[in-house]
């Protein structure tokens, strides 16, 4: 795991930023620094989260044997000792022991782009081929790890965050629309970014890129999910083996591993599988003073099943307090998922052990165990005589904007179309209009929505297009790194994934029974109170905090009269704390919004 930023100029520069702008990638490699240019045009700089081959051989940036071709990688590749295996068979050489930078770079120059079919683990990486001058650029399938770029008749600037190319562009304005899709959606979704000519890989792409024409000779999608849409039977061993590999190579390293802990079926389900591998392993977990958000009960109660350690730390006043400045600045991007917060602060704790931490982040994609699940197909209980006048109903008050303080989500859960209920677990349109603009709507059905034979499969899709990359690996790569810790996810593996998108889904979920695989897994180990309890998720007390703990903070900064809200928007902010206080819950989502907006706006100015 790690940083790294490439500059490429198309007139003379004398690079004098480029290494302020390089540690500014401190936090997501502080073990070592390396830079490299051999011609005046271009500097490659890195920052180095050591986790394999820790010796210097296989620090970054890496060029191999040949002086021909250069690499920066931020990730992990689980399978590199069989890569490095067929590598050598193929006549390829190694400088490394073991180092996986190095499989990639050489299974580069031996398959080309098809080195992206053979990698299983999480990545983004830049391969600079000084003979043909091009730039290779990839990123994994579901999005763990980012890559950020922005080409321009100057200059070219790559990274693994934001900061530092904003940092050396010297300037920078804020996307109209980016910003509008965020206030609709949470989040700014790839390949667009919250300012104008700034640009981010998708999930599954890879871009070639010439440096003297400076331009996008190719770019193209080598992995989604509906490729293996098919309907066979699902047989829990066959699930349980391929799990079984994908927790196995992710307890690889050549530093101590640790683990998140909810008390949660995906957590527990990682931790009891990994500690056949991990004998020693430590777990971790975040508790809330409020007792309606806390499972800590759970937790400890998983861990001492399995006698491991567990190491917990409560959120109470003092501490969020301290903490938020750093969590709400570890995003490139305005975020909206104040579970970022405990994501944040269990990351820091665990950090303090170990630069490794295995968590159950996408169990509940693989097995559709969201509620917005069960809510999505409620359409489907409603009598046929009821469904077209509800639905005309829900259309025309919606339209007529008759509840436009609210997000009208459950005027649209009686909609006929499964994918426009799904949508509205996500899309607040009328935020927007209410902070006076009606022209602009994030067309979020396009973008995100496959029709399948199954209503689980299409909702998963959705899912796997827009959430798990968008949300959950942003969140958790964001929170991770800020603290030096890397995060593995053995459920967004892609050989599980591609099994799940294969089989029926009424094998392993269904609207009123999911995760049977994991249940099935865990029976023998807990009681049907741990295995059945409702799904809480990494809840947080946002309205609580909002209403009490963080209200001067969030009063202050969006209501700043210089702020970037105040002079972008015609609305008196204050309106919303009414309206929170009213009962409308939608609104603390609104709040919470405005506050990390500005805060990202902030630092932007700031840096």
């Amino acid at each position: 795991m790690c940083g790294f930023l490439i500059q490429f100029s198309h007139q003379d520069e004398d690079f004098s930023d480029f290494e302020v702008a390089n540690n500014l990638l401190e936090k997501r490699g502080p073990d070592s620094t390396g830079y490299y240019n051999d011609e005046d045009n271009y500097k490659f700089g890195f920052k180095r989260l050591s986790i394999l081959d820790l010796d210097a051989s296989a620090n970054q940036p890496m060029v191999d044997h040949q002086n021909r071709h250069v690499i920066v990688f931020n990730g992990e590749i689980y399978n590199f000792d069989r890569l490095r295996n067929e590598i050598t068979q193929s006549g390829g050489k190694f400088l490394t022991s073991h180092s996986d930078t190095e499989a990639i770079l050489e299974g580069y120059k031996i398959w080309g782009s098809d080195i992206l079919n053979k990698l299983e683990g999480q990545f983004s990486f830049v391969i600079f081929d000084k003979e043909k001058q091009t730039l290779f650029m990839a990123r994994d399938r579901v999005g763990q790890k980012p890559l950020f770029f922005s080409f321009s008749d100057e200059k070219i600037i790559v990274a693994s965050t934001l900061e530092p190319i904003v940092k050396l562009l010297k300037n920078f304005e804020v996307d109209s629309e980016a910003m509008l899709t965020f206030l609709q959606i949470g989040v700014i979704p790839a390949p667009k970014t919250i300012f104008k000519n700034i640009s981010k890989v998708k999930n599954g792409e890879f871009i070639m890129f010439d440096i003297k024409k400076n331009q996008i000779i190719e770019k193209q999608t080598y992995w989604s999910p509906e490729q293996f849409i098919d309907y066979k039977e699902f047989t829990n061993e066959e699930f349980l083996s391929l799990f079984d590999e994908a927790v196995k190579k992710r307890c690889v390293a050549d530093v101590e591993i640790s683990s998140f802990l909810s008390g949660g079926l995906d957590s527990t389900s990682i931790i009891k599988q990994s500690s056949k591998y991990l004998p020693e392993l430590t777990t971790f977990s975040v508790g809330f003073s409020d007792k309606e958000y806390d499972e800590t009960h759970w937790a400890q109660l998983a861990s001492n099943k399995f006698n491991l350690p567990n190491k917990t730390e409560t959120i109470d006043q003092n501490l969020l307090l301290k903490i938020l400045p750093d969590a709400i600045n570890a995003y490139d991007e305005p975020f909206y998922d104040s579970s970022s917060i405990p994501t944040f602060l269990v990351s820091k704790l665990m950090s303090q052990k170990s630069k490794v931490a295995l968590s159950g982040d996408g169990g509940d994609e693989l097995l559709g165990g969201y509620q917005r699940y069960t809510w999505a197909s409620y359409n489907s209980y409603i009598p046929t005589p009821f469904r077209g006048p509800l639905n005309s109903l829900s259309k025309s008050l919606i339209k007529s904007n008759f509840i436009s303080k609210g997000t009208n989500q459950y005027l649209s859960m009686l909609n006929k179309s499964l994918k426009h209920r799904y949508e509205s677990f996500f899309v607040d349109r009328n935020f927007t209009r209410m902070l006076g603009n009606t022209q602009f709507d994030y067309d979020f059905i396009s973008n995100n929505w496959v029709e399948t034979d199954d209503s689980f499969k299409s909702m998963q899709l959705a899912d796997y297009k827009f959430y798990l990359p968008e949300v959950m690996m942003t969140k958790i790569d964001r929170a991770s790194m800020a603290n030096s810790l890397e995060i593995r996810s053995p459920f967004v593996d892609h050989k599980l994934i591609e099994y799940i998108m294969s089989v029926n889904s009424n094998g392993y979920t269904s609207t009123k029974n999911k995760k049977k695989p994991l249940k099935h897994y865990l029976k023998n180990d807990f009681e049907k109170d741990f295995l059945t309890r409702k799904k809480m998720g990494f809840a947080v007390p946002l309205e609580s905090w909002i209403k009490n703990e963080l209200k001067d903070e969030i009063v202050k900064t969006i209501n700043d009269e210089k702020g970037f809200l105040k002079n972008t928007f015609n609305f008196n902010f204050l309106e919303l704390f009414d309206g929170l206080s009213k009962g409308n819950k939608s609104f603390k989502n609104r709040i919470w919004k405005l506050y990390v907006l500005e805060k990202c706006v902030q630092k932007y100015n700031n840096l």
